[in-house]
Order: structure tokens, then C-alpha cells, then sequence
């Protein structure tokens, strides 16, 4: 129900105990409408509280590269990585 939202996908790794989560919006403007506002903004100040890390990505896709793989998601993660 938020607009501009496409989709999502959730994973979990029990390797390095992390969850991930991958999501597509119509527009920059709808992903920071929904980032900055209700649940998730709350969510978002106490990330330290039940896990180590709360950093994110987004890169601009064409909507002939949908779906969003993990594979690609990996490899934009690649230059931002400590």
C-alpha cells in the first residue's frame, strides 16, 4: 500500500548472522517518503539496539533488469565495503 512501491525480498544468513533485504521503488522520491516516515523511521533510530549495522545501498536499475537478483545486489556492494 505505500506508493510507488514494486517489490521486495528478504534473506538471512546464519554464515555471518545477518539479514538483508532488497527493495524496488518507482522513484527516489517514494523510497524517501516511506524511509523517513512512521514505522520505518522509528525502526531506523534503534537499529543499534538489535543488530550491529544498519548501512544501505541504492543504485538506479532499468525495468527490464527486474527482477533484482542477490547476485547483483552483491556486486554494488562490492565498491562500498570496508
Amino acid at each position: 500500500g505505500q506508493p510507488g512501491f514494486v517489490g521486495y525480498e528478504l534473506a538471512y544468513s546464519t554464515k555471518c548472522n545477518y539479514g538483508r533485504t532488497i527493495t524496488v521503488w518507482q522513484d527516489e522520491a517514494s523510497m524517501m517518503s516511506f524511509v523517513t516516515s512512521g514505522a520505518h523511521a522509528t525502526a531506523m533510530t534503534e537499529v543499534r539496539t538489535v543488530g550491529v549495522d544498519g548501512r544501505t545501498i541504492d543504485w538506479d536499475i532499468a525495468p527490464d533488469e527486474l527482477p533484482v537478483t542477490w547476485a547483483t545486489a552483491r556486486a554494488q556492494l562490492v565498491p562500498v565495503l570496508p
